[in-house]
């Protein structure tokens, strides 16, 4: 009976695997840790969400946005790009968050009350260039000061316009957060 459960799980385990694949979710990079709970964002297509508090981005007013990761894995189509093409497409890819997010709120340089903390990764570019670049995006937003996630995101697998990325944090910057509910219960 014993095998039976264990034998089980693992057909369970394994089917909710090719399931994500199926549905375009990407192979993560490691960027986010160890991360479960994603489901497929139903309002903004080609983005995968999961909420780690029960804090929301809108309770911040201020924003800390972290240098831009590029984080490729062997398997990358941009695995062999050229590292000067990558450092200008992360560039670019930053500072067109920071001017998303500022229509939200002020950018610091420091951690502190109030503060969200944006760390991004592109996790692969499918497609070069440097204002229309398609990438896959591992991010998460934070509590600066805790380090407590609020909520993290990733493209699926077909990746995104970098700038259209960018663009959505302007338009859809609670609704990454209004779309899950988590309770905590110690």
């Amino acid at each position: 009976m014993t095998r039976r459960i264990a034998g089980l799980m693992c057909a369970l385990l394994l089917t909710a695997g090719s399931a994500h694949s199926a549905m375009g979710f990407p192979e993560l990079s490691g960027f986010l840790g160890e991360t479960y709970g994603w489901h497929q964002s139903s309002e903004i297509k080609g983005i995968w969400v999961v909420s780690g508090t029960n804090k929301r981005i809108v309770d911040y007013s201020r924003f800390l946005v972290d240098p831009i990761t590029v984080q490729l894995s062997r398997n990358a189509v941009a695995y062999q790009m050229d590292d000067n093409e990558l450092r200008s497409i992360a560039k670019v890819f930053r500072a067109n968050i920071i001017d998303a997010l500022k229509a939200s709120g002020p950018i610091v340089n420091e951690p502190g009350p109030d503060v969200c903390r944006v760390r991004v990764a592109i996790t692969d570019i499918l497609k070069p260039g440097k204002e229309n670049a398609v990438g896959v995006i591992e991010a998460e937003f934070a509590d600066s000061t805790t380090g407590e996630r609020i909520v993290a995101t990733v493209t699926s697998d077909k990746g995104m316009k970098l700038n259209k990325w960018a663009d959505m944090l302007k338009d859809r910057l609670a609704y990454l957060t209004s779309e899950t509910r988590v309770l905590r219960v110690e």
